[in-house]
């Protein structure tokens, strides 16, 4: 047995071997910078700032979509930031399939500025248009999200039909030239948010678009890697939204595909240097760390 082994075995006769998980796991998840998921440290609330100071400079409107709005406190911060920053002009689409939860959206953001245009859409996006089953159970929550066919099976969930529409028909319905932001919060329905954009995308017509990833993506039999696989030939890079910053991924990694809970960021080659996003990569030991 090495060294290393033995001083292991040591620790956990002293404080149990669920201490000695919870302390690596720990220590794990701050190395990968998948802290707690608080947008105020988490880097969300971050970002916001830095796109709003960048929208400050230019002339045109900040184009907006929040995909998964709930009850809206991501667009409602962005807005915050915007206004904040000076920035005259904000459109924000936003996106929230329940009814109930739709009616809280609404009054969190009745207090949207005059110059700002904003639109609450009952749709669900994906990446077909039409209709599918959407989560049903009563109350507020911020989980809901579309069915597969094996949890419709499972009858567990009760179920209604919904409008489902994709960014691409989005960006054509409000003509729409570039979409600035764009937020997916679908849980574990993100990847197909992402294909409903690929040819907004082919044509650069979307600067960036975060997604949260998490467990649920198991439920939809989805990977990191299937994002990287979509956009190895598009114009972007994969990063992740970090505290102090954004930090990008030169490929898909195995180390990647932890399911646990963080928001990644597809970015427009021509924005990196705005974000100041700070290359990485994996070496032969599997660790990653960014050169800076």
């Amino acid at each position: 047995m090495s060294l290393s082994a033995r001083v292991m075995d040591a620790v956990e006769a002293l404080i149990g071997r669920r201490a000695v998980w919870r302390l690596g796991r720990f220590i794990y998840r701050h190395a990968r910078r998948d802290g707690d998921n608080d947008p105020e440290i988490n880097g969300e609330y971050a970002l916001h700032r830095k796109l709003a100071q960048w929208a400050s400079r230019r002339t045109e409107p900040l184009n907006v979509i929040d995909v998964g709005a709930n009850i809206g406190y991501w667009s409602s911060n962005l807005l915050e930031a915007c206004q904040s920053a000076g920035v005259e002009k904000v459109r924000l689409w936003a996106f929230e399939p329940s009814d109930e939860i739709r009616v809280l959206l609404r009054k969190r953001l009745e207090v949207t500025p005059p110059n700002y245009d904003l639109s609450i859409r009952k749709e669900a996006v994906s990446d077909t248009a039409g209709q599918a089953a959407f989560d049903a159970t009563p109350g507020i929550s911020g989980i809901k999200h579309l069915l597969t066919d094996s949890m419709l099976a499972g009858g567990e969930t009760p179920s209604l039909n919904v409008d489902v529409t994709t960014l691409a028909k989005v960006v054509e319905d409000e003509r729409i030239e570039v979409v600035d932001f764009v937020k997916s919060d679908v849980e574990g329905f993100d990847l197909s948010v992402l294909r409903g954009a690929t040819s907004l995308m082919a044509e650069r017509r979307i600067g960036l678009i975060q997604f949260e990833y998490n467990h649920c993506w198991v439920s939809t039999r989805s990977f990191l890697l299937d994002v990287f696989d979509l956009v190895e030939t598009l114009p972007y890079t994969v990063c992740k939204v970090v505290p102090g910053g954004i930090h990008a991924y030169e490929s898909w990694h195995i180390e990647l595909e932890t399911f646990f809970e963080t928001n990644y960021l597809l970015v427009r080659d021509d924005l990196l240097e705005m974000l100041d996003v700070r290359n990485g990569k994996f070496d032969s030991g599997n660790t990653y760390a960014t050169s800076d």
